[in-house]
């Protein structure tokens, strides 16, 4: 008769080495899954219009539409005028008519006004830049998907 040696006592430290790696790869696994979950709080994409801003005659301000993929759903525009020192000089936006930029917030403009190469103006009686042209001039885009970003930051 054959009699077999038993001997565990490799078994065991083995058996332990991979329980203990399978825990820390589910850990990472679980950790991950909710630090990258957390993403999801933020917006999904950002729109992809370009618009160039500067200033035209007489102090006023001039937005040239140059393009982007989020064009056709772009609503309207606000812009911000501030002064160096962050005081206040107005906000205006968007009117259809005649591609002007003014005070009234009751927008008339809408998806398709806005086109590749079109210019939008403020009116001659705004005039909203000082004769040294160093206000802080923002341009907020409103999307018809109902979100708004902020397409353009610059000092004039």
């Amino acid at each position: 008769m054959m009699k077999f040696r038993e001997n565990e006592d490799a078994v065991s430290p083995v058996i332990g080495v991979i329980l203990m790696v399978a825990i820390t790869v589910i850990l990472a696994a679980v950790i991950a899954a909710f630090v990258f979950g957390m993403s999801s709080d933020m917006p999904d994409t950002t729109k992809n219009v370009a618009i160039s801003v500067k200033a035209a005659t007489g102090n006023n301000i001039m937005i040239a539409i140059e393009g982007g993929s989020d064009l056709p759903r772009l609503e309207h525009l606000k812009v911000i005028v501030e002064k160096n020192d962050g005081s206040p000089v107005g906000t205006y936006y968007t009117q259809d008519t005649d591609k002007k930029i003014d005070t009234d917030s009751s927008t008339t403009s809408k998806p398709g006004d806005f086109t590749i190469g079109s210019t939008w103006q403020t009116t001659a009686t705004l005039a909203p830049l000082a004769e040294d042209g160093s206000e802080h001039v923002i341009v907020i885009g409103s999307f018809n998907d109902g979100s708004e970003q902020k397409l353009v930051d610059t000092y004039l």
